[in-house]
């Protein structure tokens, strides 16, 4: 199993937890804040681009006020550090995909150390852009019953989505990032930074001149994965309802 603090962030927080280390485990961090358990992929696809080594694919959506949802097509592989080998289930920098926590480990030796690999999802990977893409509607489905209230159409979300694909095609969702960030490697950073800067081009064209996108002047990364809900009420001063559904739901 994966064990991950709900609020920690950066890599520094996560424990892969087995029959050996069990009992520890439970001691450190019992009673000690709120966690997410994870099953453990066992078999996570191995890449050629990631050079043996376990990886997870980084993509980003956006979602507006009235639900209409965006995936970018393209997207950044984060790889660990060493070479993976499922004997080993101790070694973080074996196990772990996490950008900031492989800076850690690498300091500054990292100049032929590729720990973020931009790729365009649907040439390169087409199956796994599909069922990546059908998660984050599901993701979206999931989330309208405690969004129906929202303060304008226009408003909007970014998030920096993270999914793991294993060896046999499957794909699964680790986490959800708001305000996801969007910071260079090493060895990649002159095709990262300009990745990003198209990202944040499209994502402002997309948000912000919408209209002068509709119209046809620009090419845009972003691609439409749901439609507007009909459910969704615009009201500044009712939001609260979003967290009182939220709250009854969890109770």
């Amino acid at each position: 199993m994966c064990l991950k603090s709900s609020r920690g962030n950066g890599g520094g927080d996560v424990w892969i937890i087995n029959r050996n280390n069990f009992s520890e485990m439970k001691e450190q961090v019992l009673f000690k804040g709120k966690f997410v358990l994870q099953k453990y992929i066992t078999n996570p696809l191995l890449l050629p681009l990631a050079k043996g080594a376990k990886s997870h694919f980084r993509l980003f959506g956006v979602l507006k006020g009235d639900m209409t949802s965006y995936l970018y097509t393209g997207g950044c592989i984060l790889r660990a550090k060493e070479p993976y080998k499922m004997s080993d289930s101790t070694d973080a920098a074996m196990h772990l995909t996490n950008l900031s926590l492989n800076k850690q480990f690498l300091g500054k030796k990292c100049s032929n150390f590729s720990a973020q690999i931009p790729v365009n999802l649907p040439i390169e990977f087409p199956l796994l852009w599909t069922k990546m893409r059908g998660l984050w509607i599901d993701l979206i489905e999931a989330t309208k019953p405690f969004m129906s209230v929202q303060y304008s159409a226009k408003h909007f979300e970014f998030f920096g989505l993270d999914f793991l694909a294993d060896c046999e095609q499957n794909v699964w969702l680790l986490e959800v990032n708001r305000i996801p960030g969007l910071a260079n490697s090493c060895a990649e950073s002159q095709a990262e930074e300009v990745f990003f800067g198209r990202l944040v081009h499209d994502l402002v064209h997309l948000t912000v001149f919408s209209k002068w996108e509709e119209e046809g002047k620009s090419e845009n990364g972003f691609v439409q994965t749901t439609e507007a809900s009909d459910g969704v009420v615009m009201d500044k001063n009712m939001r609260w309802k979003n967290i009182a559904n939220f709250l009854a739901h969890c109770k």
